[in-house]
């Protein structure tokens, strides 16, 4: 509880503030990229330091390729 006080001095926020963060909706999407690939792995690779960098998740729809997915906020995955 003081380390929650002390973050809450240091950023100059209220409890008031942390509650209504709470009550918005955040929004999940998932984006298609259109990118598929067999075996190439720095697109692999290289879709995973995007998706490490956006605060998003990685996945691939699979089939006969791999086609990159992203899943997360709205504002991140775009």
């Amino acid at each position: 509880m003081m380390m929650a006080q002390r973050l809450l001095v240091k950023y100059k926020l209220s409890i008031m503030d942390i509650e209504q963060y709470g009550k918005e909706s955040i929004k999940v999407n998932e984006n298609k990229t259109g990118i598929k690939f067999r075996g190439a792995n720095w697109k692999s690779n290289l879709s995973q330091v995007i998706a490490d960098n956006f605060g998003c998740y990685l996945f691939y729809r699979t089939r006969k390729t791999h086609e990159i997915c992203f899943y997360g906020k709205e504002e991140d995955v775009i």
